[in-house]
């Protein structure tokens, strides 16, 4: 270590100096050893708690809005196909609700048969021909109920004719479809 022979050489002024200097030294040493290191360390970890409480954050306000974007969501669940449902199921249910909304409006039906059904990436198209007669009004009232029906339902194409002259009885010819999401 330090040879005490040269600390009692030295005079009082310069023990002290020496003395002052070897703290310095050491402090220097300690803060650069130690300290630094230590806070340096500290700093990055308190920047990544502040990353990740961050994140916390973000994913608790997207945790929190599930709710509200799956109820959303259920509520246009009427517009996707169900997993179960067939092509088959699919073309009888739209069969069935033109049945009942032709026989709710008093529409006399005289053919109804099922088209080629049309299927996209993201959709499938269900169509109906319908053949039916009836006064004008209850053309229109069935087609108000189409249009105002909680799926997809919509009058693709129509051609209406008078039954006889001067009747008030029209033949009707109606493409009807239903859009359902895959």
């Amino acid at each position: 270590m330090i040879n005490l022979a040269f600390l009692a050489r030295l005079n009082k002024r310069e023990r002290l100096l020496f003395g002052a200097a070897a703290v310095v030294v050491g402090a220097a040493l300690v803060v650069h050893l130690l300290i630094a290191p230590v806070a340096g360390r500290l700093m990055l970890l308190d920047e990544r708690i502040t990353t990740q409480t961050d994140l916390i954050s973000k994913n608790v306000r997207i945790v929190a809005e599930k709710d509200r974007v799956k109820a959303a969501a259920d509520a246009f669940q009427i517009y996707y196909a169900n997993k179960a449902s067939t092509q088959e199921e699919e073309v009888a249910y739209l069969l069935g609700e033109v049945d009942e909304m032709a026989r709710s409006a008093s529409l006399y039906i005289v053919d109804m048969k099922p088209l080629n059904t049309e299927e996209d990436a993201v959709s499938r198209k269900v169509s109906v021909d319908l053949n039916c007669e009836a006064q004008m009004e209850q053309i229109l009232t069935f087609m108000h109920a189409v249009a105002s029906a909680p799926h997809l339902l919509f009058v693709e194409s129509i051609n209406i004719t008078p039954k006889e002259k001067d009747s008030t009885i029209a033949k009707c010819n109606m493409k009807i479809s239903n859009i359902i999401f895959l």
